[in-house]
């Protein structure tokens, strides 16, 4: 998902920039929410992902998307299920977004329904729809697409994961309350700690993290940290050493690291370049 966007959906006060609706009572124990952006422009705007699962629609069908790295491109119209191999990518659309619906799923959810997810959500950048819902993806990609109205949109998709998708497993609190945990502290916690918290060790921590959300909880941490960085780089502070301790990290060395290793420049470079864009 676009980082910006990401920010938003995590710290933004500012509620007029995107709505968010709230699923069906019998839907809450797989989809979280549902985020709309209005009037987006993805122009190699850098990928991140927060590990939620999460699917992303786009206003129109024939509208193309374009994931690219050092390594390799992908292209996929329509919709998108987002991947966590994400490191230095970008996303760009080949035209201007009306509207963007986000379905943020359960961290598990995707575990619990009858859906590929493991090889897909470790692997790729993104994905499309069939890859996850395999043949049914197309029958809901023509409903979603035959209306602008976003609850008959969001109506399309209940009755899609109502009839089309079966149990497999029950809820997997721990692994809820984990990321709840690590997420409190915005990734500045050990994953020992984490363990202890929830009762269980390390190598089921990591097990049914990469199961269900395709990273481990070291990654998942360190994601949570930079999502915690941009934040405080968006608000206007400038300060280095300030914002890595504040966001997690161990000194503002350790922080150039991860930054560059997420987004493939410093923070004050990529910083000065968006804010020249925009």
């Amino acid at each position: 998902m676009p980082v910006e966007l990401l920010r938003h959906i995590t710290y933004s006060n500012q509620r007029e920039a995107f709505k968010k609706l709230l699923p069906s009572a019998d839907l809450t124990k797989f989809i979280d929410s549902y985020v709309i952006f209005e009037s987006i422009n993805l122009e190699d705007c850098v990928a991140l992902s927060d590990g939620v699962p999460t699917l992303v629609f786009l206003s129109n069908p024939d509208i193309n998307v374009t994931f690219t790295n050092k390594e390799s491109s992908i292209n996929i119209v329509g919709a998108w299920c987002c991947g966590q191999n994400l490191k230095q990518v970008k996303i760009t659309c080949d035209r201007q977004i009306d509207q963007l619906l986000i379905i943020r799923f359960q961290a598990d959810a995707l575990q619990q329904l009858e859906a590929k997810t493991n090889n897909n959500l470790r692997g790729a950048k993104a994905f499309p729809l069939d890859s996850l819902f395999g043949k049914p993806a197309k029958n809901l990609l023509d409903l979603m697409y035959t209306t602008s109205d976003i609850r008959a949109k969001i109506g399309f998709f209940e009755q899609f994961i109502r009839r089309h998708l079966t149990v497999k497993h029950g809820q997997n609190g721990i692994l809820r309350e984990a990321m709840k945990y690590i997420g409190m502290h915005h990734g500045n916690i050990s994953i020992q700690e984490v363990s202890k918290r929830v009762g269980t060790n390390y190598k089921w921590l990591e097990r049914n993290f990469l199961q269900c959300i395709g990273i481990s909880p070291k990654e998942y941490a360190r994601t949570q940290r930079i999502l915690r960085t941009c934040n405080y780089f968006e608000e206007g502070e400038d300060k280095l050493l300030s914002i890595a301790l504040k966001s997690g990290f161990y000194d503002e060395n350790h922080l150039l690291k991860d930054f560059k290793n997420f987004f493939g420049e410093s923070p004050s470079s990529y910083w000065k370049r968006n804010r020249k864009e925009s």
